[in-house]
């Protein structure tokens, strides 16, 4: 019995570290609760019609850095819905060579909340978004993600970030990189 009484206490121990890990942790602003500030072409969502097809490393004053090309898209989602062109890079597991997107110098905005965003990978396969924010932190979000389709990802959690990252984290024995293509992304606009 008092083997049993031990074995609860220490239990019990670990709960309340775990709760208060939880506490401590950074809170950041929800997408829809703050004020988002976006141009013309983020308020429209960014669907990539005026982009040329290939590799490219800007667009509309953004940087585009990892491998990011362009492409027409001919995949068709579940919910029947079409896109015109998508983006297309690898995704691995280190988030410091990911694939990422940031407002550069010449964009028209100092920080960005997306809303959602369609994408579609390679294989079943789980994706983390790192959003490096204005103070240097990073607010992160972890994805499942089917390949039948395109999936619909919502920020729930990270409003006023300066660079997104995609990336791959390690499952398993699964492949070491996995391709993602993203048609658009809409962003939350004041």
């Amino acid at each position: 019995m008092k083997a049993l009484f031990a074995i609860l206490v220490i239990i019990a121990g670990f709960g309340e570290i775990n709760a208060q890990w939880g506490r401590n942790a950074k809170k950041y602003i929800i997408p829809s609760n703050s004020i988002n500030y976006c141009d013309a072409e983020m308020k429209k969502s960014w669907t990539w019609e005026s982009l040329s097809t290939g590799s490219f490393d800007t667009w509309q004053g953004w940087n585009f850095a990892g491998g990011w090309s362009c492409q027409s898209s001919s995949k068709r989602g579940l919910d029947g819905r079409t896109f015109g062109k998508a983006i297309s890079s690898y995704c691995g597991h280190d988030v410091s060579s990911a694939p990422s997107f940031d407002c550069g110098s010449k964009s028209n905005v100092s920080s960005f909340s997306i809303s959602t965003f369609y994408v579609r990978v390679e294989f079943d396969s789980r994706l983390e978004l790192y959003y490096e924010m204005q103070d240097g932190s990073v607010c992160r979000q972890s994805y499942e993600c089917s390949s039948s389709s395109y999936n619909t990802i919502t920020n729930t959690q990270c409003s006023g970030a300066k660079r997104v990252s995609f990336v791959y984290p390690q499952q398993g024995k699964r492949k070491d990189r996995c391709k993602i293509e993203i048609p658009s992304v809409s962003f939350h606009c004041e």
